[in-house]
């Protein structure tokens, strides 16, 4: 296998196939852009929630639920012209498209059922974003995806978000400008990047880090972008986030070392782990000479004493199980309403058993997908993008037992996304001919 910086290079597409990715590109385009920049207002307006920031006021009911209406009418619009491309005519299923069709209808149509009983949106937000799917049924096989446009959006999303973080921080240090999670004069000062939000970009880093490392920009450059992102997630101050990266890693490896590997691919993940350990020392050796002039101990005593209270709370998302709720309540018919750290014994106790079991197979189904993505396809063009979604995947699944991350957004859009993309892999262009898959 070739190393990714020596990936092949996008094939040669015909002017026919260039036409037929215009409308798959530009839906995931557009999906992607909601996704990675409606929340960009929260930072320079100072919009986000009162609860967690002295210095910010809440956001409007109308900002809430605009990102799904955005959501909405882009899959409505691209489901209309689905319906109107000649020759229309509907996939063969196989079972893993049948199994994906039965999931993804189960978890949005209960948790909608939910919604209407409990007059809650955030019910749905487990569920609502798999409506992405419809309109990749319709358009026939024929249409396709250009993988090297949707690798370019993501960059570009990198080099604005570093940009974005690294200004951020500036902008602390020099005149005191707090981000939203951020109390003046405590150690609780966490950066989110664009987002503004340190729970949720933390986790997108596991996509952000290994996309930089697995793409083909200049050495000196993927270092740069590297180290700082790598300091983005710790002034993130995320124990959910830096846990679920490095436990992603952990099982991205292991799933893949279980299968037959090359050398070159295992030289590949050797440097990512090296310059990990290098970074890693440095940052030891930096607390080692920063303890000669300051109280490093007393300084973490003090910090984990301020992280207490929300440990604490999300310690007790996991007594609810001892409680023994009542069998309505198991099979989703009498949701509990509460809001729970822990996402599965969230989707538990407000939409039953079942949506949770169909959750957890459709988190199992996309990373394996991804795997054997990456498994068959190392070295073609555009499968950084896959490398940042298989790693991404695993760490929204680890991140789900300390926060309801089904219920966060851009996250919860970003898997689904993710996983769609993994499912219609035979449809990017880049590819053509080399895709021997039904799926």
């Amino acid at each position: 296998m070739k190393s990714c910086q020596n990936m092949s290079e996008p094939t040669i597409i015909s002017e026919k196939s260039k036409k037929l990715s215009h409308p798959l590109t530009r839906y995931f385009g557009l999906l992607l852009m909601i996704a990675l920049y409606y929340l960009w207002y929260r930072y320079p307006f100072k919009i986000n929630s009162t609860s967690t920031s002295p210095t910010y006021s809440d956001t409007p009911f109308f900002l809430s639920i605009l990102k799904y209406i955005l959501f909405l009418v882009v899959v409505s619009i691209y489901a209309i012209i689905s319906l109107c491309v000649r020759h229309l005519r509907l996939p063969r299923f196989r079972l893993s498209w049948w199994i994906l069709f039965v999931l993804t209808t189960w978890v949005f149509v209960l948790p909608s059922i939910v919604t209407i009983f409990v007059r809650n949106l955030e019910n749905l937000e487990a569920g609502i974003f798999l409506l992405a799917i419809m309109p990749l049924i319709l358009y026939p096989r024929s249409y396709t995806i250009s993988m090297s446009s949707i690798e370019r959006l993501l960059r570009w999303f990198v080099y604005i978000n570093t940009t974005v973080s690294v200004l951020q921080i500036i902008l602390f240090i020099t005149i005191g400008r707090l981000p939203a999670l951020a109390y003046g004069g405590t150690l609780l000062v966490r950066f989110g990047g664009l987002w503004d939000d340190p729970n949720g970009m933390a986790v997108f880093l596991s996509f952000i880090i290994p996309f930089i490392y697995f793409s083909t920009i200049g050495r000196y450059l993927k270092v740069m972008l590297i180290l700082i992102n790598f300091g983005l997630l710790i002034a993130t101050q995320s124990f959910t986030g830096i846990f679920a990266f490095f436990a992603s890693l952990l099982f991205v490896n292991g799933f893949l070392f279980l299968r037959p590997v090359n050398r070159q691919w295992a030289r590949q993940f050797s440097r990512f782990f090296f310059g990990l350990v290098i970074l890693a020392t440095i940052i030891l050796m930096a607390l080692v000479f920063l303890s000669l002039n300051y109280d490093l101990i007393g300084l973490a005593s003090t910090y984990f004493e301020l992280k207490k209270p929300s440990m604490i709370y999300r310690l007790q998302s996991l007594s609810v199980i001892t409680q023994s709720p009542g069998l309505p309540t198991i099979l989703g018919l009498e949701p509990l309403g509460w809001y729970f750290e822990n996402g599965y014994v969230d989707l538990f106790v407000n939409l039953g058993i079942f949506v949770l079991l169909a959750y957890v197979l459709f988190l199992i189904m996309v990373f394996i997908r991804i795997m054997y993505i990456l498994r068959d396809y190392q070295n073609q063009f555009g499968i950084n993008v896959f490398y940042g979604a298989a790693f991404f995947s695993a760490a929204y699944s680890v991140g789900m037992l300390n926060l309801p991350l089904q219920r966060v957004f851009p996250l919860n859009m970003l898997f689904i996304i993710f996983a769609l993309l993994a499912f219609q892999s035979h449809r990017i262009v880049e590819w053509q001919g080399l895709y021997n898959s039904d799926v």
